[in-house]
C-alpha cells in the first residue's frame, strides 16, 4: 500500500510539481503541512552542537568533580586506619603503664597515684590516653560521612548531565538523519 501510494505522490509531483501538490494537501487537510522542518534551520543546528559542546563540558567537569572528592577519601580512610592503629598502641601502652592488680592496682599520673580499681576506671583510663586521637578520628569519620554524601550527589548530577546529554544526542542524529533525507 505504502509502495503505491508513494508512486502515486511521485506522479503527481512529476506532473503537477511540489508546491502544486503541497498546496492541495493543504487545501484539504485541517492541519497546516510544513514545507520544512524547523530541526534543521540553521539556528537549531548551531544551538544543538552549542548543546552538545556544553555537554561534554558539563560531563568532563562532574567527572572530575567524582574523581577529586574519591582521591580524597582515599585519603581521609587512610588517615583513619592510621588513627586507628596509633590509639591501640597508646592504649595499649596505657595499660602497660598500670602497676598493681585488682583492688590495689594504680597508675602514676604525673606526681599522682591514681586508683584503678575496676572496669570502668581502667577503661577510663585507656580511654582518656589517647582522647586527642579519638578526637581527631571523629572529626575524620565525620568529614568521611559528609564526603560519602557529596559524592552521592555529585554521582547523581554525573548521572542526570549524562541522560541530559543523551537526549541531546538523539537530537543530533535526529538532525542529521533529516539534513540526509533532504539531500
Amino acid at each position: 500500500m505504502d509502495n503505491k501510494f508513494q508512486e502515486y505522490l511521485k506522479q503527481l509531483i512529476d506532473s503537477y510539481g511540489y508546491d502544486a501538490v503541497v498546496e492541495a494537501a493543504r487545501k484539504l487537510t485541517s492541519k497546516p503541512l510544513p514545507t520544512t522542518n524547523a530541526l534543521v534551520h540553521e539556528e537549531n543546528l548551531a544551538a544543538t552542537l552549542y548543546q552538545l559542546d556544553t555537554g561534554i563540558a558539563d560531563i568532563l567537569e562532574a567527572g572530575t568533580a567524582n574523581e577529586e572528592a574519591y582521591s580524597n577519601k582515599a585519603e581521609l580512610q587512610k588517615r583513619a586506619r592510621e588513627l586507628d592503629t596509633e590509639i591501640q598502641l597508646r592504649e595499649a601502652n596505657a595499660i602497660m603503664e598500670i602497676q598493681g592488680t585488682g583492688r590495689d592496682a594504680f597508675v602514676m599520673v604525673g606526681d599522682k597515684k591514681v586508683a584503678l580499681t575496676n572496669d570502668t576506671s581502667r577503661d577510663a583510663y585507656r580511654r582518656t590516653a589517647s582522647q586527642e586521637l579519638r578526637k581527631e578520628l571523629g572529626e575524620i569519620e565525620a568529614e568521611l560521612v559528609k564526603l560519602d554524601i557529596g559524592l552521592a550527589k555529585s554521582k547523581d548530577a554525573y548521572n542526570s548531565k549524562v541522560e541530559a546529554f543523551q537526549g541531546i544526542r538523539i537530537k543530533a542524529n535526529l538532525q542529521a538523519n533529516i539534513l540526509a533525507f533532504l539531500k
